[in-house]
């Protein structure tokens, strides 16, 4: 009886089969991505945006659904407006898997989800290779690679992007970023406006009117889901330097706190964070959307 890890593998090697006839079906080339750790040397002190796509933003696109963010279809047609773009002040970030020394970095199991994607979604046959991108995955710097090596200089990237910055975080509710740890400690001032932690879309024009409302020369770290790709490239348009930041701040405590896996780490809990951690959190809020 095989095992189940030579049947995980014998799919990996089917997948990657199949993925290269369809690519190769229709005439598909690989784009070129910066790596991780290009891609954060690229952003310090170079006053760009980034607006990510992962498979969220994919499956919008292609009319599903996506975590925490019901199908709607101008989503969709915004994300795909996004991914088009040729924007001189944006960074299109994509996830870099499609070479295979990139997959190799990746532990099995983010190796299997990527590949799926790449072969289910009819949008990710839609990325150019005519254009350079930034890697996706940059933000998701801990669980999902093999070597661990590299996580400090990441780190050490993303405290000189924000340091000493005025910086406004866009956020779902109970998210509170940087609560609890020190990645943001090295900011001069944050302020926060608060969205609804599901279907954030819903409330977008409330959300990009707070956040028009801000000095231009903030930085905007915005962690939303697919609104914040939309919103990452609205924002660079008028101006700002916006980041879709992602889910940098559970990749963080999940460094510190040494979970070797992604679903191990609890959801920071309001008790565990203290009053002092609290009162801070409540008196950065500037807007708070959250409410239904």
């Amino acid at each position: 009886m095989a095992r189940k890890s030579d049947v995980s593998w014998l799919r990996y090697f089917v997948l990657l089969a199949l993925i290269r006839v369809k690519y190769w079906r229709v005439g598909f080339k690989p784009p070129e991505i910066m790596n991780a750790l290009e891609t954060v040397e690229r952003l310090c002190g170079s006053g760009l945006s980034v607006a990510r796509f992962g498979d969220g933003e994919f499956h919008l696109i292609d009319g599903g659904k996506a975590w925490f963010q019901a199908s709607d279809k101008v989503l969709g047609e915004r994300l795909k407006e996004v991914l088009d773009s040729e924007s001189e002040d944006l960074l299109i970030g994509i996830p870099d898997v499609y070479s295979a020394r990139a997959r190799k970095s990746l532990i099995f199991k983010s190796r299997m989800f990527w590949l799926n994607l790449l072969f289910y979604r009819k949008s990710a046959l839609e990325i150019k290779n005519n254009k350079t991108y930034c890697d996706a995955l940059a933000t998701r710097f801990y669980y999902c690679y093999k070597s661990k090596n590299n996580v400090e200089t990441m780190l050490a990237g993303f405290k000189r992007l924000w340091h000493d910055r005025d910086v406004v975080t866009i956020e779902g509710k109970d998210n509170r970023l940087g609560i609890g740890h020190d990645l943001f400690d090295n900011m001069r001032s944050i302020k926060r406006i608060v969205c609804p932690a599901k279907n954030a879309f819903a409330k977008y024009e409330e959300i990009l009117s707070a956040a028009r409302q801000q000095q231009r020369n903030s930085l905007v770290l915005i962690s939303l889901g697919p609104t914040a790709t939309v919103l990452a490239y609205d924002l660079a348009k008028e101006g700002f330097q916006a980041i879709d930041i992602g889910q940098i701040d559970y990749e963080y405590r999940g460094y510190l706190q040494g979970v070797p896996e992604k679903g191990r780490l609890k959801r920071k809990q309001v008790l565990e964070l203290g009053e002092d951690s609290e009162r801070l959190y409540f008196s950065q809020i500037i807007a708070d959307l959250s409410v239904e």
